[in-house]
């Protein structure tokens, strides 16, 4: 629903929408669920989670830490993925390439998907909703990534734009049959759990045990304080993103499996009940106890006993993790 002025116009109804900070932690895929939910190519996050291959990946940024390691755009690409699988386009618009141009050429792109009712994405570090403009786009509402209280937020757009960031609007394009993108997430999830890295992503299986052997190695978290903050970040971030992947992979395989024939559909259900465990794992604990945010710990240090009860624990996820993946391989 849009609220509309001479020169205004809002999209109403998603002042409410949340996404990061413990629900829909993958902020592409949580903004684009909202987004498309005003179109008529709806699609829940964990469907999106699944068929662009977010739900079974898992990064670790090396030899640093980032932590942008869980984003869909980095690594293996899964913001494109899902582009493919669904009849949508994401076009591009105000990059800094587009150099004097840019904000009128975003303006103009976002005013227009804005009066057709569907919102734009803004992409900076993460992923954020234009929900409507004012002053003839001069300005735009913004629903932010990560916030909790309801309401929308203005912004001068050229502010938005004044560095790396763009904006993504959404179009109709082509896109495979769901049968086919369908099979070819069944297909993700091998590759992704069997492939080392992708750039400088440690991936899968690989991943894991990076991520297990980084946190035992003692010396590696006698650094400088901004260092140790990133660290704790990303390894905080990295967790509560894995838990709520892989409990998007348990709801998209039990969606999909009737969609499959009887012995895909059979291994597809017997990787989701494998995937639950992993979820029931890595949540029996808060995620802040397992691997808390810098903030989490109130000025008191991340042990290396807490690491190693970390470390313990993945192992026991990557357990999981290959029984999984074991379920979802093409016998041959």
């Amino acid at each position: 629903m849009t609220a509309t002025g001479t020169d205004s116009n809002t999209i109403t109804g998603l002042e409410a929408a949340r996404w990061g900070g413990g629900v829909r932690e993958n902020s592409v895929m949580g903004a684009l669920s909202f987004a498309l939910g005003q179109t008529d190519t709806g699609a829940s996050y964990a469907f999106l989670m699944g068929v662009s291959g977010a739900a079974f990946r898992f990064q670790l940024a090396q030899p640093d830490w980032c932590p942008s390691s869980p984003h869909a755009g980095c690594g293996f690409n899964c913001a494109d993925q899902v582009t493919e699988a669904l009849p949508f386009t994401c076009r591009a618009v105000g990059l800094p390439e587009d150099g004097e141009q840019r904000v009128e050429r975003a303006r103009e792109a976002v005013v227009a998907s804005i009066d057709r009712g569907v919102p734009a994405l803004y992409r900076h570090e993460e992923e954020s909703l234009v929900v409507g403009y004012a002053e003839g786009g001069e300005r735009v509402l913004l629903r932010g990534y990560h916030k909790h209280e309801a309401g929308y937020e203005e912004k001068p757009l050229a502010e938005l734009l004044s560095s790396w960031a763009g904006m993504g609007v959404l179009e109709p394009g082509d896109a495979q049959s769901r049968e086919a993108a369908i099979e070819r997430s069944l297909e993700l999830a091998v590759e992704l759990a069997d492939t080392p890295a992708f750039d400088r992503y440690a991936s899968g299986f690989a991943a894991f045990e990076r991520w297990i052997e980084d946190l035992r190695d003692e010396a590696a978290f006698e650094g400088e304080p901004q260092a140790l903050f990133m660290k704790g970040l990303t390894n905080a971030h990295c967790f509560a993103s894995l838990a709520d992947a892989r409990a998007a992979a348990v709801e998209y395989l039990r969606e999909v499996a009737p969609e499959l024939d009887a012995e895909r559909a059979a291994r597809a259900r017997a990787a989701a009940d494998i995937y639950a465990q992993e979820v029931e794992l890595l949540c029996a604990r808060p995620p802040y106890e397992v691997a808390p945010a810098p903030w989490h710990l109130q000025g008191k240090p991340w042990t290396q006993e807490k690491r190693e009860a970390q470390a313990q624990l993945l192992e026991q996820a990557l357990g999981l993790e290959r029984k999984a993946v074991d379920a979802l391989r093409t016998k041959r």
